[in-house]
């Protein structure tokens, strides 16, 4: 069942600026940035499929058991997300990228204006051998209250 028509936004205005952290020779960090966009496409569909399937958003009309909305609501998320935080560390045995992206998804704006949104944080892990740029996940996104 598709909720939502997931959309990868620009950093908004009133975000923090993002943190990189790098434990990887700086010529590795440039080489994996040269395919950055097929990198957050990846990601991308695994935002889309979390958010899309698997039953980790709570439908309309769910309330908890103390009459409130539950975190993770359909009717809360906008599908809108933006890239926060980044790391980057290289694996040996086999030698190999492991790479962290915070996708930062927001609510929607009950009055419609530019207020922050922050509402679910989605770390999607990936690795990729060094040459061939092929980002595979590692695990399910870590989800986090933002």
């Amino acid at each position: 069942m598709r909720r939502f028509d997931v959309r990868r936004i620009p950093t908004p205005e009133w975000a923090r600026t993002p943190n990189i952290w790098l434990n990887l020779k700086l010529a590795d960090y440039h080489a994996i940035q040269a395919h950055r966009e097929w990198m957050l496409e990846v990601v991308h569909r695994m935002v889309e499929d979390h958010l899309n399937g698997g039953g980790y958003v709570t439908e309309p009309g769910v309330e908890t058991a103390q009459g409130l909305e539950p975190f993770r609501s359909a009717t809360r998320l906008s599908g809108e997300y933006y890239i926060g935080d980044e790391s980057y560390t290289m694996e040996v045995g086999p030698v190999r990228f492991s790479i962290s992206i915070m996708a930062r998804c927001l609510s929607r704006s009950p009055q419609g204006d530019s207020a922050e949104r922050d509402y679910l944080g989605l770390e999607a892990w990936l690795e990729c051998l060094p040459g061939e740029w092929d980002f595979k996940p590692v695990s399910h996104l870590n989800m986090s209250v933002i």
